[in-house]
């Protein structure tokens, strides 16, 4: 399972900007990945109140704050899916917006596994 996680990783994640990380700051990863978990369950929440409500700005306000924490984290193909529903967002386009909305919650939960496993080989 290690080594799937590892590939896993690898392909999720972006390996120069997490080994950056791990030198700048190597005793708050766990802390990073658990903020990151939080505040993307949260932005999670407010973008399917965000569609179901079918308020745009909000939708797009809580993908761009989404976005940017996945980049931080390395998580550049989860920013690249955020990208798109600030889109949905900006354009009040929710039936695309629900669509996407379910695959980015997917993608978040293989990133977050991605990022624990990684904070632990660090």
């Amino acid at each position: 399972m290690i080594e799937n996680s590892s590939a896993m990783t690898g392909e999720m994640l972006d390996r120069d900007l997490l080994s950056e990380l791990k030198m700048i700051m190597p005793d708050q990863l766990d802390e990073l990945v658990a903020r990151f978990e939080l505040d993307g369950t949260q932005r999670l929440e407010q973008m399917q109140t965000a569609i179901v409500q079918q308020q745009g700005e909000p939708l797009r306000q809580a993908a761009h704050t989404f976005k940017g924490g996945a980049g931080s984290l390395g998580a550049l193909g989860l920013a690249s899916q955020l990208k798109l529903m600030e889109g949905c967002g900006r354009e009040s386009d929710f039936s695309a917006a629900q669509g996407l909305f379910s695959e980015i919650n997917t993608h978040f939960s293989i990133v977050l596994q991605a990022l624990r496993v990684w904070s632990k080989e660090a």
